[in-house]
């Protein structure tokens, strides 16, 4: 049987689960009365109190209540009664609403006169990056990332009950993924993408990041890129062309054969800077690309966001990979220095 949260990956889905998971705090079954009231209290019991499994005698959730995705109100059998604030994230990034929500919940009457203490909690069930993690601390919330919520699940995976166990194996699968080195040559899409990430943030972006502003990112449109931008002294880092690499043109999953195909793109420049000087810079930088013979990269011959791609390349081994790479990038370099770009004047827009 196929595991529900193979399929079940949006937001929605995962809160449906955990609003399922703490109103079943009184299960007869016993795994997910223990799963239910253990979870509540693991984020109760940060810094207020020391409660035990018992010690619930009430609860109930509400989804989208100020907009955050799950509240839950839990009373105890010392008369008090706790507000959990949880904001779920499976692949979506935070979007600083961190901080409003607190401060719309902390100053919300009915919350201040029902409770004796609110719980803010981030809980992300994929990659998070640094900033991310910066932002949940500043805006004082408690951060649930995989290696926690995986720390947590881990013992459901023998669970009788379909559903947790399901759960702890997905966890246990994300962060695999999220961990992986190696090539990928999963079927199914989500899953594909998400071990190419693992790829590009833990061997490609490691080895390059020193001489590249190196960006990871999933798309939502069910693939993850990497990007790759030369540091140039004549403009933001974001507003200059960047070699993209997408999972999605990585891997011939069914014959596992692994394929290397870049592009040229210059996604970003319009947001910065005039469209004359965007123009001027496009126009320099294939020149000095139509001039190189047997260049890697093949150019497009067009002022669009895509300038130039190349070729694709069967790759044996992930060495090769790495080094092929590594050969498109130097001769991006050398092509931003002989196309003199740092003697444009890129003005940017008021």
């Amino acid at each position: 049987m196929e595991n529900l949260f193979k399929y079940a990956t949006k937001e929605l889905s995962q809160d449906a689960f955990l609003r399922w998971l703490f109103e079943s705090y009184n299960s007869s079954d016993k795994d997910v009365k223990e799963a239910s009231r253990n979870l509540l209290l693991q984020f109760i019991n940060e810094g207020i109190s020391n409660y035990e499994q018992d010690d619930i005698v009430e609860l109930w959730t509400k989804a989208q209540d100020h907009k955050a995705d799950i509240s839950v109100l839990v009373k105890m059998n010392d008369g008090k009664a706790y507000g959990i604030i949880i904001e779920d994230k499976t692949y979506s990034n935070e979007h600083n609403q961190l901080i409003r929500y607190k401060d719309i919940f902390d100053k919300d009457r009915w919350w201040k006169e029902n409770t004796n203490g609110m719980i803010y909690i981030f809980y992300k069930t994929s990659f998070i990056k640094q900033w991310e993690i910066d932002t949940v601390k500043n805006a004082r919330w408690t951060l649930y990332d995989l290696d926690r919520i995986y720390e947590y699940w881990k013992k459901y995976s023998t669970s009788n009950n379909i559903l947790l166990k399901w759960y702890s194996e997905h966890i246990k699968k994300m962060l695999e993924l999220y961990n992986n080195e190696e090539f990928v040559y999963e079927t199914y899409p989500k899953y594909n993408a998400y071990g190419w990430f693992g790829f590009f943030n833990n061997v490609l972006k490691k080895k390059f990041e020193k001489d590249y502003k190196v960006y990871v990112e999933y798309s939502s449109y069910g693939y993850t890129y990497i990007t790759f931008r030369p540091i140039m002294p004549i403009a933001e880092e974001d507003g200059t062309p960047c070699l993209e690499l997408r999972s999605r043109d990585c891997n011939d999953s069914t014959n596992k054969k692994i394929i290397l195909v870049t592009r040229l793109l210059t996604y970003g420049m319009e947001e910065k800077y005039e469209v004359d000087s965007i123009n001027n810079y496009k126009k320099a930088l294939l020149e000095s690309l139509m001039q190189m013979k047997n260049s890697i990269l093949i150019t497009d011959k067009k002022l669009n966001k895509q300038l130039a791609h190349t070729k694709p390349i069967e790759i044996k081994n992930k060495e090769e990979f790495v080094d092929e790479l590594g050969e498109i990038l130097y001769e991006l370099k050398n092509i931003n220095e002989n196309a003199k770009l740092q003697e444009l004047n890129l003005k940017t827009l008021k």
